[in-house]
């Protein structure tokens, strides 16, 4: 696990993301606030939230009442994170490995991507023995170290991020919230109504290289041909007469998912070879796909010779 990168923090609440036990105390006895002992409660979500707008995803593992957990969340005056800045919300009496098992499947990411944080030390070593690729933050008996503790790892550390790097987790925090409108929702045509998809097809120009470069490393799902490509051979692509590069970017009324599809074309004479197609799985199933396929052979049956 030495040098892995992670991409999603998962927090326990009671004693963790506040002091005291919220189905004991109350939401207005529970430590959180400007003053002592809660604003070191505050501290933490403080560097919690920096780890966000980093583009790292939070979750919540936590055993407790549901309705009293989303109620700090949506009412408590102090809380810094709020519940739009989750991708998955376990809050049960389930196990926390078994939990973290649901968070893997509901925000479709392997389970060597979390690091867990639990002030519990007896949560900490089941997790630790249960399920050994989560990585287990050891936190400190002091919340007051709880910030500086989380600052000082590097699970979350990289070289250099794209644009949708630093949304990343409000990207996965979004697809929460549709994933709910689709489970109220009556038929797929009438979720993918609702969400008021915008989707943006265009030619490829050089701010779009390091993400394209990214999404060929990366997409695995649907990528047709699983080509890799580096960022100066997509460069080349784009400045070459005979290849056709394409971008597809979606946002909706929960968001912007940035750039989720690049498509590769070489062509020769009056044939279009498509070299790479690939989408990111996060919006396979919304027909963009349909859309991304119609706009290309349009192009290709009105640019041929």
């Amino acid at each position: 696990q030495a040098g892995l990168v992670r991409k999603c923090l998962v927090l326990d609440c009671d004693n963790t993301l506040w002091g005291g036990i919220i189905g004991e105390d109350g939401m207005d006895g529970i430590a959180l606030g400007p003053d002592w002992p809660g604003r070191e409660f505050v501290d933490f979500q403080k560097a919690i939230l920096e780890l966000y707008q980093q583009g790292v995803i939070l979750a919540i593992n936590s055993k407790n009442n549901y309705a009293d957990v989303t109620q700090v969340l949506r009412e408590h005056p102090h809380m810094i994170l709020k519940e739009e800045h989750f991708a998955g919300i376990c809050v049960n009496w389930n196990s926390k490995p078994d939990n973290m098992k649901t968070l893997a499947d509901e925000i479709n990411i392997g389970l060597d991507s979390f690091v867990f944080v639990d002030d519990n030390p007896a949560e900490r070593q089941m997790m630790r023995q249960m399920l050994p690729e989560v990585e287990v933050l050891e936190l400190p008996d002091n919340p007051a170290l709880y910030a500086k503790s989380l600052r000082e790892t590097n699970f979350f550390a990289k070289a250099s991020l794209t644009e949708e790097d630093k949304k990343r987790g409000q990207i996965y925090a979004a697809q929460r919230r549709r994933n709910q409108l689709q489970q109220s929702a009556a038929t797929l045509e009438d979720y993918l109504k609702s969400l008021e998809m915008v989707c943006s097809i265009r030619a490829a120009e050089e701010k779009d290289v390091k993400r394209a470069a990214q999404l060929t490393q990366r997409t695995n799902q649907f990528n047709l041909t699983a080509r890799r490509y580096t960022e100066t051979e997509i460069q080349h692509m784009i400045a070459d007469s005979n290849w056709n590069v394409y971008v597809l970017g979606l946002r909706d009324k929960f968001g912007d998912n940035g750039t989720v599809g690049l498509a590769l074309l070489e062509k020769h004479q009056d044939v279009w070879r498509v070299d790479t197609f690939l989408m990111s799985c996060r919006v396979i199933g919304r027909q963009v796909e349909e859309a991304f396929v119609n706009r290309i052979c349009f192009d290709a049956v009105n640019t041929s010779v």
